[in-house]
């Protein structure tokens, strides 16, 4: 059974490997080509990284200070209706 079971996971492999291949260029500019959009890709998504950030940062600052107010009103309510 664990033969069985190896042998099907081993083809699965191979097979999904031999899917996944494709050719790679040979001609030097289109190489140089292809990694200077690889470098200018990671930049971006170093960029957006960031951004993605400080953006979570801001939006944690927001909710903080929201949720401040909202127990500072609820106070001044409880004060004003128990006069």
């Amino acid at each position: 059974m664990k033969k069985g079971i190896i042998i099907f996971l081993f083809l699965g492999l191979v097979t999904h490997l031999q899917a996944g291949s494709f050719s790679l260029p040979s001609d030097l500019p289109t190489i140089e080509a292809l990694i200077n959009l690889h470098k200018l890709i990671a930049k971006a998504e170093d960029g957006a990284v960031v951004q993605t950030g400080a953006s979570k940062v801001e939006e944690d600052v927001i909710s903080d200070n929201t949720t401040k107010f909202e127990d500072v009103r609820k106070t001044l309510n409880t004060k004003l209706c128990s006069r």
